[in-house]
């Protein structure tokens, strides 16, 4: 319900960097706020994405040519992290336009983003 849809939006506007998004999910939250408060147990979903929100998580978004981005992938998911999102991409056009150019994948590369800011290719 509500709680899947503002994990969504949340998730959605920090890969985009549409505050939009985030600011929908902020609404929902605040809007039931009041009964997660009394009844907790109730609303498993909605905490989940209230976590997320209040925190962030530590976006990783990989593309590149596939034989090249193994590497890439197990450094990114080498360890357990729990606010960790990674995201591959192999192709001639990037479904995140925000962050890279949309034309053909000479290389690979990876970007690593928190609050909707990234760095290109971290070490």
């Amino acid at each position: 319900g509500n709680g899947v849809a503002a994990l969504a939006l949340n998730r959605l506007g920090h890969l985009l960097g549409e505050e939009r998004f985030i600011h929908s999910a902020e609404r929902t939250l605040k809007a039931a706020m009041q009964d997660m408060a009394h009844y907790p147990q109730g609303y498993g979903a909605l905490l989940n994405a209230f976590d997320e929100w209040a925190c962030p998580p530590q976006i990783v978004i990989i593309r590149g040519i596939n034989d090249e981005m193994d590497s890439w992938q197990q450094l990114a998911l080498g360890q357990y992290v729990p606010s960790r999102l990674c995201f591959s991409h192999t192709g001639y056009r990037n479904q995140f336009a925000r962050f890279v150019e949309s034309t053909k994948i000479r290389k690979s590369d990876c970007r690593l983003c928190l609050r909707s800011r990234c760095l290109q290719n971290p070490n």
